[in-house]
């Protein structure tokens, strides 16, 4: 049993993460937008070079990668369940 979690509550608990989830991609790909709706008056404005412009926008991947990196350690801290058992 993972957090006590048991029947009617797995499917809540299961959606919850879900919405989560989705919301992060979300989010995610907001981020994508605003920076390509931006990218045109950065490339007036910066005098940046196209390889340049192209690390500005990589930088948002870069980010996702490190923070992903420091939430999964985060977890394991807190307490996460470590092992690929089963969880019951």
């Amino acid at each position: 049993m993972v957090l006590g979690i048991t029947g009617a509550n797995t499917v809540a608990y299961n959606r919850l993460l879900l919405f989560v989830a989705g919301l992060g991609g979300l989010l995610y790909g907001i981020d994508v937008g605003i920076i390509s709706g931006a990218l045109p008056y950065l490339t007036d404005t910066s005098g940046f070079s196209p390889s340049q412009l192209s690390f500005v926008v990589a930088a948002v991947m870069m980010g996702g990668i490190i923070s992903t990196l420091f939430a999964g350690a985060i977890a394991d801290w807190i307490g996460r369940k470590r092992g690929g058992g089963s969880a019951s």
